[in-house]
């Protein structure tokens, strides 16, 4: 279909533009073609394509972190970080109650004590604010805030928290002003994992704030 719009002749490029887009709603694109168009792109292109496909970003960190896996380069951990600067990533967290609302549960627990599967699939409308507060991970008496690429990564561990999904200059507020001396960030703890030590924590941050100063 693209070497039939091409050869048109005319106005083949918006030909071909169109061409293209039905033939990817028709015919879908294979992640080798996906991948394959990806690397050809400028860094502030694939960055724009990447703002409207949030969950492709992700997928790419995933893969990116994959390959420093077998190849600890200073190239691929700057490609990491590249997707890391504009990242949605999805946070553990603990559900905190205030006193008021955890009574509230408690008593209605005692209310149905003898047929609690009866409250499954209900709601209780809280008074207070529920607070989110982030897990912890230690790893050799050091301590790790995890986010993940997706909930799936977080495995059976995920099921234990509600997850929160925040963009990394958040997270990283998260991390450095814990009340624990966070040594990093560590993206899919239970895979292929890569660690954010806090001193490049600034090299995000500063990414960031040139991409401010360009849209200003």
């Amino acid at each position: 279909m693209i070497r039939t719009a091409v050869s048109l002749g005319g106005d083949c490029d918006t030909l071909t533009c169109i061409a293209g887009s039905i033939a990817e709603a028709y015919y879908g694109v294979s992640e080798e073609l996906m991948m394959g168009c990806e690397n050809r792109l400028p860094l502030d292109m694939l960055d724009i394509l990447l703002m409207f496909h949030g969950e492709r970003r992700a997928d790419l960190l995933k893969a990116s972190i994959a390959t420093f896996s077998q190849n600890r380069t200073t190239d691929k951990v700057m490609e990491i970080l590249w997707y890391l600067k504009s990242s949605l990533l999805w946070v553990p967290c603990n559900a905190v109650l205030s006193e008021r609302d955890q009574k509230a549960i408690e008593e209605m627990a005692l209310a149905h004590e003898d047929d609690l599967d009866s409250l499954k699939g209900t709601s209780q409308q809280f008074m207070d604010e529920v607070r989110l507060i982030p897990d912890i991970l230690i790893s050799n008496d050091e301590y790790f805030f995890p986010a993940f690429t997706s909930p799936e990564d977080m495995g059976d561990y995920g099921n234990s928290f509600s997850k929160v999904q925040k963009h990394i200059m958040e997270i990283i507020s998260l991390a450095r002003n814990n009340e624990k001396d966070v040594r990093g960030i560590v993206i899919n703890a239970f895979g292929e994992s890569f660690v954010l030590e806090k001193e490049l924590y600034s090299i995000i941050e500063d990414a960031n704030k040139e991409n401010l100063n360009d849209n200003a």
